[in-house]
């Protein structure tokens, strides 16, 4: 049987191998960090881990560009496309200035415009050497690396010391809304590039120094990188990058670059809006220190105890005085009135009424006096036109009662004698004060108005 005292012993001794081992393999490797940009200006590149945090961020990966892209609500863009220019070779174009052991002055064009300038005509340098399409450099693991989605710029292909080269690049944009726009650089061995031209405005620097954006030590470094102003681009139209690289006596001069141009306009997030939109058309309305809708934002006009909100968004006051008491008449037969004539109308009840429009409502008590069916009809009118009337039909016999409504509207342009009138299909028929069994008074006919307006 084994011992255990030598089983622990050798475990010890595989741990401790282990342990060296893994030291020994994690040193090979090189240390992965992860870069944090902001619009494509780098603000961290020595963790390897980010947190994002605050309600209704969102975090989502992007391959093709080899990045995370990071939503932050409150300020959308609505990106619609992402031009990439890079130095692929394709229109790229080089003047060697080196001759002998030292550089020619960059060319001025027949316009007096400098080699950089956007309209720049290609002129020969004094050494004779001429403009023509730059070297794609093979990669080198060693040497420079390239960014991603670009290539090795290799202008000049016989190493001098200090050698310089001038670099210009047309490219085109599409039309558009330019919302944001990034360049980066690299460039070696150092000093590597001069300034940066972007359509005859410096917008940066390609020198590097070593440990910087290029170093054989350290060839995947952090590249140079320049937020540009969308207002120095050109959409639709053609415009011109260039540069210059100074090698020196030992290696070629070689560079790498991107510019991203991004399109779209400003955005809308349905789950939040801007504090500069309240109380702005197509915004929202502020709330008062009761957390309400204050009632100026409601509607146009005067919001009191008198007025109310019409369906145009308009502060109205009531019709009838916003209100104030209402105008009612009543007035009642103070005793039987006997129809004598047949389909004669009688006026048996009358109301003044003023101007305005008018409710008008009569209502009599009808007594048959005949043994016959006999027909009532009353109407509501001013002597002239009625506004309303109403028929029935009583059944035969000597006092049946029927109380019979008459309902009309009516506006007057001037105070009017407003009736009640009532005929009969037989003679002596009668309309009466208050009803015939149980009375408890004279209002079994009445006439009554009620002023709407």
């Amino acid at each position: 049987m084994a011992d255990p005292k030598a089983i622990q012993l050798l475990e010890g001794i595989y741990a401790r191998v282990d342990k060296q081992v893994r030291e020994i393999v994690q040193s090979m490797l090189p240390s992965v960090t992860v870069a944090a940009q902001d619009d494509g200006s780098v603000i961290a590149n020595d963790h390897r881990i980010l947190n994002f945090q605050g309600p209704g961020v969102t975090v989502s990966d992007d391959p093709g560009r080899r990045r995370v892209n990071i939503f932050v609500p409150g300020s959308p863009v609505d990106s619609t496309a992402t031009t990439v220019v890079t130095n692929t070779g394709v229109g790229v174009r080089g003047l060697d200035l080196q001759s002998g052991g030292s550089n020619a002055s960059p060319p001025i064009d027949g316009g007096g415009r400098q080699w950089w300038h956007p309209s720049y005509v290609e002129t020969n340098a004094s050494n004779g050497n001429t403009w023509g399409n730059v070297v794609i450099s093979p990669f080198d693991p060693t040497q420079l690396h390239p960014i991603p989605g670009s290539r090795i710029v290799e202008a000049k292909s016989n190493p001098g010391a200090l050698a310089r080269e001038l670099i210009r690049h047309p490219f085109s944009l599409p039309s558009g809304t330019i919302s944001t726009a990034q360049f980066q650089i690299a460039s070696g061995p150092p000093p590597g590039s001069g300034d940066v031209y972007l359509n005859g405005t410096v917008i940066g620097r390609g020198g590097t120094t070593p440990g910087s954006s290029w170093d054989t030590a350290h060839p995947t470094a952090p590249y140079l990188s320049y937020s540009i102003s969308p207002s120095l681009l050109l959409p639709g139209a053609t415009n011109t990058l260039a540069t210059d690289i100074v090698g020196d006596a030992d290696l070629n001069c070689e560079c790498t670059y991107v510019l991203s141009v991004n399109y779209g306009t400003a955005g809308a997030d349905s789950r939040y809006q801007l504090l500069s939109e309240k109380n702005a058309a197509n915004g929202y309305a502020g709330l008062d220190a009761g957390t309400r809708v204050p009632t100026a934002r409601l509607g146009s006009g005067t919001a009191d105890n008198t007025t109310y909100l019409r369906g145009d968004q308009t502060w109205a006051t009531p019709a009838g005085g916003g209100g104030g008491s209402l105008t009612f008449l009543t007035t009642a037969l103070s005793a039987d009135f006997t129809l004598t004539s047949v389909s004669t109308y009688y006026d048996i009840l009358t109301l003044s009424l003023t101007s305005g429009t008018w409710w008008v409502e009569g209502i009599f008590n009808a007594q048959n006096q005949n043994s016959s069916a006999t027909d009532f009809v009353g109407k509501v009118w001013d002597g002239t036109t009625a506004s309303g009337s109403a028929q029935s039909t009583m059944p035969g016999g000597v006092g049946f009662v029927e109380q019979i409504p008459v309902v009309g509207v009516v506006t007057l342009g001037s105070t009017t004698t407003y009736r009640l009138a009532v005929a009969a299909g037989r003679a002596s028929q009668k309309v009466m004060a208050a009803t015939t069994n149980f009375g408890s008074g004279n209002h079994a006919t009445r006439l009554s108005a009620l002023k709407v307006s």
